[in-house]
C-alpha cells in the first residue's frame, strides 16, 4: 500500500508539473490559432498516454519489489518465482503488451527530453536500482553447508548448544516435545508441540499477549522464555530448535544450522550416546552424518528424506583417516 501511495502521489506531481509548464507556455503563445477540436483530441490522447505510462510503471515497481521480497525473506525464492514465470508465459497477452509499453516509455524518456519524461526517467532509474538490488540479493553466498562447516560451528558454539539444550528441556514437562524456527532475519516460521496438553499457539496470529502467554503456561514456556531461544539462536547463527522425546534410539535435540535452497541442515543431539551397531545405521542413511556417539548431522531435503548429504564420504574418509593417524 505504502509503494501505490507514493507513485499515486509521484503521478499527481508529474500531472501538476506539465498542467503548470503547458499553461506556461500558452501564456507566451499569441497570435496563434488552435483549432479547438484537434487540440481536445490531441490531450485526450496525451493523458491516455500518460495515465497508461503510469499504470505500468506501477505494476512493474511492485513486481519488482515482490521479487526484492521474495529473494530477501525465503531461502527458497526460486520456488514462488516459478509461479510468476508460469503466470508471464500463460498470460502472454497481458505480459507482452506491459514489455512494449515499458519499454516506448523507457525509450522516450530518454529520446524526446522535457519536463514530463525527465520525471519518468526518474522514476525509470528507480526501476533500474530495483533490478541492481535484486541481483545483489541474488549474488549473495548463502551460508555454506558441508560436515566441515557444520563441525568447525559445533565445536566453537558447543558450551552454548549443551546450556540451551540443558535449559529448553527444564521448562517442558516430561514426555512434552516441541519444535520452532525462524527465517533468517528472526521471524517466526514454523511451530509444533507434541502434549497432551492441546496448545493453541499461533505466534502473530494471536491478537493478545495474554492468550500467547496462556497458551505457552501449558507447556512450561512464555514469550520471554521462547524470545530467548531465538536469541540464543541467532547468537550462533542457528535457525530453530526441536526437542523430540519418546524417540526409538533415545531422546534427542535437533539444531537447525542452517538452510540452502529446499535443503535443511541440522544437527540431531542424542541424550545417550550411540552404540558402535546404531552409529553404523545411522551412517548408512545417505542423509546422515555420525559425527561421535551424541551429536550427527542431518540433511532433510523438501521433497525426499534420503537425499544425500553433500560431501559426505568425503568426510568420512578424512575422519578415518584422522583417527588412524592418532
Amino acid at each position: 500500500m505504502m509503494v501505490f501511495a507514493i507513485n499515486i502521489l509521484l503521478f499527481l506531481l508529474v500531472l501538476g508539473v506539465w498542467l503548470w509548464m503547458d499553461n506556461r507556455k500558452k501564456s507566451k503563445q499569441k497570435n496563434v490559432v488552435v483549432d479547438a477540436e484537434g487540440s481536445c483530441k490531441s490531450s485526450y490522447r496525451f493523458f491516455f498516454w500518460l495515465f497508461l505510462r503510469f499504470l505500468i510503471y506501477v505494476l512493474v515497481t511492485v513486481l519488482l519489489f515482490t521479487i526484492m521480497l521474495s529473494f530477501y525473506e525465503d531461502d527458497y525464492p526460486e520456488d514462488s518465482l516459478s509461479w510468476l514465470m508460469i503466470f508471464a508465459i500463460l498470460g502472454w497477452f497481458i505480459s507482452i503488451p506491459i514489455v512494449l509499453v515499458y519499454i516506448c516509455s523507457l525509450v522516450q524518456s530518454v529520446w524526446y527530453r522535457n519536463y514530463v519524461n525527465n520525471i519518468f526517467l526518474g522514476l525509470h532509474c528507480f526501476n533500474i536500482l530495483q533490478v541492481l538490488c535484486i541481483v545483489g540479493f541474488a549474488v549473495v553466498p548463502q551460508k555454506e553447508c558441508t560436515p566441515e562447516t557444520m563441525e568447525a560451528s559445533y565445536n566453537a558454539n558447543q558450551q552454548n548448544i549443551e546450556r540451551l539444550i540443558k535449559v529448553t528441556r527444564s521448562w517442558l514437562p516430561d514426555s512434552t516435545g516441541f519444535s520452532v524456527a525462524y527465517s533468517k532475519h528472526g521471524k517466526l516460521t514454523d511451530w509444533g508441540v507434541s502434549s497432551k496438553q492441546q496448545v493453541n499457539f499461533k505466534g502473530d496470529e494471536i491478537e493478545s499477549k495474554k492468550e500467547q502467554e496462556r497458551e505457552l503456561q501449558k507447556i512450561g514456556l512464555s514469550i520471554e522464555r521462547l524470545d530467548s531461544v531465538r536469541l540464543a539462536l541467532q547468537k550462533m547463527g542457528y535457525r530453530g530448535l526441536s526437542v523430540s522425546r519418546g524417540g526409538t534410539i533415545s531422546d534427542y535435540t535437533e539444531i537447525v544450522y542452517g538452510v540452502t535452497g529446499n535443503k535443511e541442515f541440522d544437527y540431531r543431539i542424542y541424550d545417550k550416546p550411540l552404540t558402535d551397531s546404531l552409529a553404523y545405521e545411522l551412517n548408512r542413511h545417505y542423509s546422515l552424518v555420525v559425527y561421535n556417539r551424541y551429536v550427527v548431522f542431518s540433511c532433510v531435503e523438501s521433497s525426499d528424506y534420503d537425499y544425500p548429504f553433500p560431501g559426505k564420504y568425503d568426510y568420512l574418509q578424512k575422519h578415518a583417516r584422522a583417527k588412524r593417524v592418532q
